[in-house]
């Protein structure tokens, strides 16, 4: 059987002011295209259909035109709805949809059936909680770890049989920690994630074959056969160097599962770039790119933004280096018994990293004098 492992569509999302409709229907009609050509037996969509649990109408459509499509060639889909889905849209029509080849799961006690063909198995774990669990079975689980747990020792999984699951959960890898992409709703100051209540350890899924997760925007194993395809499209600036992919799962046998990335292709890339903004309207840079600009100048340019889209219509953001770096201020005195002449040349020296002139702390003392009058 051959698979095709999409990922954290989040289809209506936004970058920025910009829509990324088009950019999105772009990217599945690729899919489409590997199905067609290397005659994928079903496609895994692993959460996250959607950027909102209330998608705008463009979105719905092309979720429509999507499955659609993937009903023509004939293909088994199976979803699972993800932390940013509404299971319960997502939900909607899954009994029609079923008799059609496409199987959507939503719930849990639906996830305890797994569809079978031959000597495969295939099981749909939606996003769950905790207290999903716990509603669902009257039990106490305190962690999302436990609550997987009690799910998985329900299934009563056959080992005679290859076994996949799709899974929409932050999973920790047998070594190390899970490095965010960036565009992931997760709170980390420095992009890692190691261990708290909301993470499962890979282990949880040993008895699997296959390992089908959504979740993580960044493309990554993290078991023997557990992978994350990560997100379709580069979400974040932060984003802007990755390359994303689609996973092609071929399985002859227990033994025999290969893993193919197949990289995706952009209408629009997203770039970052940092320098002066001359030296950015000189690049190369394709100007269908959507534009994350860091300029170096130390002094506050008069409408850079526009001066950008003249070249590039697609920039989307663009701060200042030196602003960014120094976001926050630390001071080793005392706040109250420091005067406001003090504490702006502090403040200034922080963001420009130089002291004032003479001339210039003159003129701060007048304004802050006429102020206090």
């Amino acid at each position: 059987m051959k698979l095709l492992q999409i990922s954290d569509l989040h289809i209506g999302k936004r970058l920025q002011e910009f829509s990324l409709i088009d950019d999105q229907r772009f990217v599945l009609n690729q899919a489409v295209e590997i199905i067609k050509k290397d005659k994928i037996d079903a496609v895994l969509l692993c959460g996250d259909i959607y950027d909102s649990s209330l998608p705008s109408s463009e979105g719905t459509k092309l979720y429509d035109d999507f499955l659609s499509s993937l009903h023509s060639l004939k293909v088994k889909v199976f979803v699972i709805s993800g932390n940013h889905d509404s299971p319960d849209k997502l939900h909607f029509g899954s009994s029609i949809f079923k008799e059609e080849g496409i199987y959507v799961t939503t719930n849990i006690k639906d996830s305890l059936i797994p569809y079978s063909e031959g000597n495969i198995n295939i099981y749909s774990l939606p996003f769950i909680r905790p207290i999903d669990v716990n509603e669902c079975f009257n039990e106490t689980n305190s962690s999302y770890s436990e609550g997987l747990k009690s799910v998985i020792s329900k299934m009563n999984l056959d080992k005679s049989k290859i076994n996949i699951v799709l899974s929409h959960q932050m999973v920790l890898p047998s070594s190390g920690e899970v490095i965010l992409a960036g565009s992931e709703d997760i709170k980390s100051e420095d992009g890692k994630v190691i261990g708290d209540i909301s993470t499962v350890p890979s282990s949880i899924y040993s008895d699997f074959d296959y390992v089908a997760l959504g979740h993580v925007h960044k493309y990554m194993k993290v078991g023997t056969n557990a992978y994350y395809a990560g997100s379709i499209f580069k979400y974040h600036r932060d984003e802007a160097s990755l390359d994303k992919y689609f996973l092609e799962i071929d399985i002859k046998s227990k033994e025999d599962i290969k893993v193919e990335k197949i990289k995706i292709n952009f209408l629009h890339d997203v770039v970052k770039i940092e320098g002066t903004l001359d030296e950015i309207l000189k690049s190369n840079i394709p100007t269908s790119s959507y534009l994350f600009a860091l300029l170096t100048e130390r002094e506050i340019l008069i409408d850079p933004l526009s001066k950008l889209r003249l070249k590039f219509p697609y920039t989307a953001w663009i701060d200042y280096k030196n602003r960014m770096e120094n976001s926050s201020i630390s001071l080793d005195k005392d706040v109250e018994n420091i005067s406001y002449e003090e504490l702006f040349s502090i403040f200034y020296k922080e963001q420009n990293e130089e002291d004032m002139t003479k001339e210039q702390k003159e003129i701060v003392s007048s304004l802050l004098n006429k102020e206090e009058e």
